[in-house]
């Protein structure tokens, strides 16, 4: 192999990972990194973001689409500090994602370098994601490049998906080595785990002999594609199909098996479908705060003396808050498929049409109910704007295949409950971190990965704040993203617990004017329309239809928004703990 350095090897592995796009925001650490970019554009397209948050979003947002990890690099200190939240969203989600930093030169480890961090440990930067990455390499020589490349790859994408992190001195950047570039295909693993087949057939026989099975689908049902299983077994068992918060959408929500969310932020049938349940297929979810109320005792999960199923990839994940009947050790797919398989010939073809379950029907009824209680809600002419008119506009001018990428705060909860999703890659959100402003640089990730599909990020105007500079890369690179703000001048998520649970009152979480007390936010469609986005203030509930139809087909990265009433607290099913810890 003709001589290299450092940083054009990893380019080159890089590339040979089949890797199509890199992201980031370079410094003086990452000189040669660049230069070996540049030298190799014609083979790996480069995206440079305005804020290196952007990047590790995007990144996540890509992989969320496609299953396929992306490449984002940082500058030392405060690159990688900016771009941290986008990696401990990735962890806590189960994301993969490379993360390299550059560094500065090792003969200028420990001598205060600038952006160095050396007060107590020399050039260390690998201490700063440790806690929120699967494994972190400084690389001290380039002839170790190719083994840690190698790994890094491996262990971001086998088991439990995740970040990986390598930080790249400049003298390994600029040292020149022979060594020869490893093949990717050599180091891969192949296959799925599957589940133990004893543990296949105990789980059938309890779900055969349950009166009232339901199953509860996470993340992982949609990460392992097992949606067109799940709902085949939901049929052939009659069983209600739930969703955790990162489960939404597994199967479409318009389907009668759908019960919709469970946990805090359920309809108010949901969560009392899945307490009265005597066995609980759970596919690939965690059991969160959200998803369980804070772990409340029926709100939903009665455990026991429900009887537990438990499927995860990650076995730290089973038994850790409720004990588990069957615990399954396995990819969500696989082990689905295989359930399935044990059911079909247990019943010897014999199925029953699951519309004639009295427990169907009379969900399908209390679920018919609940929308006909919110139709006057979503028809409101009221204005400041009913966040229940907006949900309605935005699900009616998106198409059945477009893509809904979710912010973290009260627009969370309105889009959980309300907006229904009809597939395991129409609905998005980063539940495990929750950082404000994730959705809006996610998105981008996801049009890297589906341009064709219409791609909405909705986002309270708090998280909006955080990161408009997503809006500066969707136009640098022609990504249209339409951008919806819910805009109530507040952290409004928090100000309602507030106004709940202090006594009526408020504190830190209206936006206004210290000296006057006036609520107060900047002119978001000047901001769009600095950045060259185009944008519109809706303030008329009249106005909602057709200016969502309108960014949606502009092709254009179009930011809506939207006045709402900041006085309409949302519906919560059953309150979490944040003030006083329930007993139990």
């Amino acid at each position: 192999m003709v001589k290299v350095n450092g940083a054009e090897l990893a380019v080159e592995y890089i590339i040979a990972e089949g890797v199509p796009y890199i992201l980031g925001l370079t410094g003086h650490s990452l000189l040669p990194f660049n230069e070996a970019l540049f030298q190799r554009q014609d083979r790996i397209k480069h995206i440079m973001v305005r804020h290196e948050h952007v990047a590790t979003c995007m990144a996540d947002g890509y992989y969320r689409a496609t299953g396929k990890p992306l490449v984002a690099y940082l500058h030392m200190g405060p690159g990688l500090l900016n771009g941290i939240n986008g990696i401990a969203t990735a962890f806590a989600d189960s994301i993969a994602m490379v993360v390299i930093t550059g560094n500065t030169w090792q003969r200028h480890f420990g001598r205060n370098a600038s952006q160095e961090t050396s007060r107590y440990f020399d050039g260390d930067q690998c201490s700063f994601v440790r806690s929120v990455v699967k494994r972190s390499w400084q690389c001290q020589s380039a002839d170790m490049l190719p083994d840690i490349l190698k790994k890094a790859f491996k262990t971001a994408t086998t088991g439990r998906p995740g970040p990986v992190h390598i930080d790249l001195p400049l003298s390994v950047q600029a040292e020149m080595v022979d060594v020869e570039l490893p093949n990717p295909a050599e180091f891969k693993v192949e296959g799925k785990i599957r589940p133990d087949t004893k543990a296949v057939e105990k789980a059938v026989a309890l779900l055969l002999n349950a009166k009232t099975p339901v199953i509860c689908c996470g993340s992982g049902a949609k990460s392992a594609r097992a949606s067109e299983e799940i709902l085949e077994l939901a049929k052939l068992l009659a069983a209600p199909v739930g969703f955790a918060h990162r489960g939404k959408g597994a199967i479409p929500e318009d389907h009668p098996l759908c019960i919709g969310l469970f946990g805090a932020e359920a309809n108010p049938n949901t969560n009392k479908v899945i307490s009265e349940a005597d066995v609980i297929l759970a596919i690939g979810m965690r059991f969160t705060e959200p998803d369980t109320s804070s772990w409340q005792p029926g709100a939903p999960f009665n455990i026991p003396p429900a009887k537990l199923i438990h499927i995860d990839i990650d076995p730290d994940e089973i038994a850790k808050y409720y004990p588990t009947e069957v615990g399954m050790w396995a990819d969500a797919k696989c082990a689905v498929v295989d359930i399935l398989a044990q059911v079909k010939r247990e019943r010897r073809g014999k199925v029953e049409d699951y519309m004639k379950s009295a427990r169907i029907q009379e969900y399908s009824k209390l679920k018919a109910q609940w929308l006909d209680s919110l139709e006057e809600l979503r028809n409101s002419n009221a204005i400041p704007i009913r966040p229940e008119r907006l949900i309605k506009e935005l699900r009616t001018a998106l198409p059945r295949d477009g893509v809904i990428f979710v912010d973290t705060g009260k627009v969370k909860n309105w889009c959980y409950q309300q907006l229904e999703a009809y597939g395991p890659d129409s609905y998005y959100i980063a539940i495990g971190w929750t950082p404000m402003g994730h959705a809006a640089a996610a998105s981008l990730g996801v049009k890297l990965a589906q341009p064709n599909r219409p791609i909405v990020a909705c986002m309270g105007d708090g998280s909006f704040q955080q990161v408009p500079w997503s809006i500066s890369t969707a136009v640098d690179y022609n990504l249209p993203i339409t951008i919806v703000i819910f805009n109530d001048y507040a952290f409004g998520a928090v100000r309602d617990i507030q106004l709940k649970d202090y006594e009526g009152h408020t504190h830190c979480t209206d936006f206004q004017l210290d000296a006057t007390g006036e609520l107060y936010n900047p002119d978001f469609g000047k901001i769009a329309s600095g950045y060259g986005a185009e944008a519109e203030r809706i303030e008329n509930p009249k106005d909602l239809g057709p200016a969502l139809k309108r960014a949606i087909n502009s092709g254009k990265t179009y930011v809506l928004d939207v006045a709402i009433d900041r006085d309409v607290r949302f519906p919560v099913a059953t309150q979490r703990a944040f003030r006083y810890l329930p007993e139990y």
